[in-house]
């Protein structure tokens, strides 16, 4: 067999032994009771600030589950997102529900993902609201939420879109990131007020000017859908409609 047999060979076999490596370690899936039923979604992005806050942003999700068993934790996906235990606040009814006093969070790079330690038991069928405050990276590499920019009259315009599709949403807000998962969104973005208004997947539901120069922008709830769906354009595109005639 020559070398150059032997390469051809070789190649293929070793890209199958690799993707099959892969896609039999099923540890990357929750494997959780929990249901989700909504989520609420606050973003305010930080592009050219010229300072530490320079193409970030804040986030604060609102997850609305009932879980299938009575657990002790939350196992939920989270990549690259900064927050602490002081973050997280978790209620039933008008009770809240503590953390665990000596390991409250974890988080597990390899799988991405994010674990709430209780110190007791969540009741099965029961509604638990959990809401956690977070920063993130406004990205380069065109997943979660990326930045990109265009050339206008000479001048550099920038603007903040997002891929969530396979598994990115995880990038941009902590969630239950599998598509059997599905719940309702409403999504909230407090935008620059030198941008045109936010796009996203429903239309504007209101509009608040904000002191700090920025503008809150809230869309109406989604249907029932899964995580990677969720999408959103900041940026100086006007919206518009067009129609073209079927000949």
């Amino acid at each position: 067999m020559t070398t150059d047999m032997l390469r051809q060979f070789l190649i293929p076999a070793l890209f199958c032994a690799f993707v099959g490596s892969v896609y039999s370690d099923t540890n990357y899936r929750l494997n959780t009771t929990i249901i989700p039923s909504a989520y609420s979604i606050l973003i305010t992005p930080y592009f050219d600030t010229g300072d530490n806050r320079a193409f970030t942003f804040d986030g604060e999700v609102t997850i609305t589950f009932t879980p299938g068993s009575d657990i002790n934790s939350i196992k939920l996906h989270s990549q690259d997102l900064i927050y602490t235990a002081a973050d997280i606040y978790l209620t039933t009814g008008s009770s809240s529900v503590r953390l665990h006093f000596d390991n409250p969070l974890q988080f597990d790079e390899k799988y991405t993902f994010a674990i709430i330690n209780l110190q007791n038991k969540m009741t099965s069928g029961r509604r638990y609201v959990l809401t956690i405050h977070y920063q993130g990276s406004i990205r380069t590499d065109l997943n979660g939420f990326y930045r990109n920019y265009y050339i206008q009259n000479g001048v550099k315009k920038l603007l903040g879109a997002t891929q969530l599709e396979p598994s990115f949403a995880r990038m941009v807000f902590p969630c239950f990131d599998e598509p059997a998962l599905k719940a309702i969104f409403t999504l909230t973005i407090d935008r620059p007020q030198s941008y045109k208004p936010t796009l996203a997947n429903m239309k504007l539901e209101s509009s608040v000017t904000l002191e700090n120069g920025y503008v809150r922008e809230t869309f109406y709830p989604t249907p029932i859908m899964s995580t990677y769906l969720v999408a959103f354009l900041v940026s100086d595109f006007e919206s518009g409609n067009s129609l073209t005639e079927m000949k």
